[in-house]
């Protein structure tokens, strides 16, 4: 299942530089971080450090969401229910998390 939800966000960022038409190298650039590392976390083999949440969101015109990212990083092990903002701001979602005691 956290492989669908990996997925889901590495073809919408697909969608999102066909339909832009920017270059995968720029857009990691004005990020923060090297081409390099951008290709290594598309192709699903490094996570996306919160810290670069905010630039992604920014520099993909809020089609990139917070509820994209979020969705995301938590498997569904960690019982997390992410909704879009209710104004439709890309900044911000609401999240549910349910922890799970183990006895």
């Amino acid at each position: 299942m956290k492989m669908r939800k990996k997925m889901d966000l590495l073809e919408k960022f697909e969608i999102f530089f066909k339909e832009s038409g920017l270059q995968k190298k720029w857009f990691a650039q004005k990020i923060g971080i090297t081409p390099q590392y951008f290709y290594l976390i598309l192709g699903g083999y490094n996570k996306m450090n919160p810290k670069l949440w905010k630039e992604v969101i920014r520099f993909s015109n809020g089609y990139i969401t917070l509820q994209d990212l979020m969705n995301y990083e938590f498997t569904p092990l960690e019982v997390i229910d992410v909704e879009n903002s209710p104004n439709d701001n890309p900044y911000e979602c609401k999240v549910k998390i349910k922890i799970i005691k183990k006895s």
